[in-house]
């Protein structure tokens, strides 16, 4: 009965020792994954505030293309195209980010679109 007894305190401390081994290890790993998570997230900050997004916005019959930065700045650019008519948007991936080159109307060839920054006026597709 002694053996018995020393068997299963024996068991059941082995059992105990996994298990903190096993916790231990989950919170080294959760952890890590904190502090990569962070680091992440630090180094999306730091891109997104280096590049801007815009939009297209549609109010009280006027289009316009809004272009904001991380730190709010924002700069509204209204176009001479009716909402009324079909309006096409092209987009560029600039800096990992999509960005509305020119808009134009179904009236308005492409080319004579209006080109929302001078710097994607002509591009070399190659």
């Amino acid at each position: 009965m002694f053996f018995l007894l020393r068997a299963v305190a024996a068991l059941f401390g082995f059992r105990l020792i996994h298990l903190q081994i096993i916790t231990d290890l989950y919170r080294d790993r959760l952890l890590s994954l904190g502090r990569d998570y962070d680091q992440l997230r630090g180094s999306y900050n730091e891109v997104v505030r280096k590049t801007a997004v815009t939009e297209l916005i549609v109010q009280d019959e006027t289009i316009c293309v809004a272009i904001q930065t991380a730190d709010g700045a924002e700069r509204v650019i209204q176009t001479p195209f009716d909402p009324s008519h079909e309006v096409y948007v092209d987009y560029l991936v600039a800096n990992g980010r999509p960005w509305i080159r020119r808009v134009f109307d179904e009236q308005t060839p492409p080319d004579k679109g209006l080109v929302i920054d001078p710097t994607w006026t002509d591009i070399n597709w190659q």
